[in-house]
């Protein structure tokens, strides 16, 4: 009788180690913008400072948008109240940017490595009890909302990661 009590303790204490540890995994990884080398860059001149000048800057009036380019990563940043194309420099150095989107196969995230290049099924598997936006169209993108941050995965033609979308999260 003790000798069965004991192994129901010892069962129960290992299923609750088990719940303790998973709950740990929920947020997946906790700063992405770390791990892409862009932590503390909130706008055009952070960027510059680590990264170097950007490959090409470029504006989309129809959707107020700057798009600063770089080789592995672009930076997006709403243009609401650019008065003029002759004040984007100036605009930049004060406007946080809104989005950083990777397109380099070298940035890989938390504990599986996920990242640009990773298949659909493997991304569904790492992420399967990560919260999901609830807006994100299952055939084009994996959404996630992962501590703090919103990250979207772009999948292409081939049910590959082709770029991921990070977002602080407005919470």
């Amino acid at each position: 009788m003790k000798k069965n009590i004991i192994i129901i303790f010892v069962v129960l204490l290992i299923i609750i180690s088990l719940i303790i540890i998973k709950s740990t995994f929920i947020v997946y990884e906790w700063n992405y913008f770390d791990e892409a080398g862009v932590d503390n860059v909130y706008n055009l001149s952070d960027a510059i400072e680590r990264k170097g000048e950007p490959l090409k800057i470029s504006y989309d009036p129809q959707n107020k948008i700057i798009y600063a380019y770089y080789d592995d990563m672009y930076f997006k940043f709403d243009a609401y109240f650019l008065k003029s194309l002759d004040d984007i420099s100036e605009y930049l150095s004060h406007e946080p940017i809104a989005c950083i989107v990777i397109t380099g196969k070298q940035y890989r995230f938390g504990l599986w490595n996920v990242g640009v290049g990773t298949s659909r099924k493997e991304l569904e598997r790492v992420y399967k009890y990560i919260r999901k936006q609830t807006d994100a169209d299952p055939n084009e993108r994996l959404g996630i909302i992962d501590g703090p941050a919103w990250v979207d995965f772009y999948y292409d033609s081939n049910d590959c990661v082709s770029k991921i979308y990070i977002i602080h999260s407005p919470i």
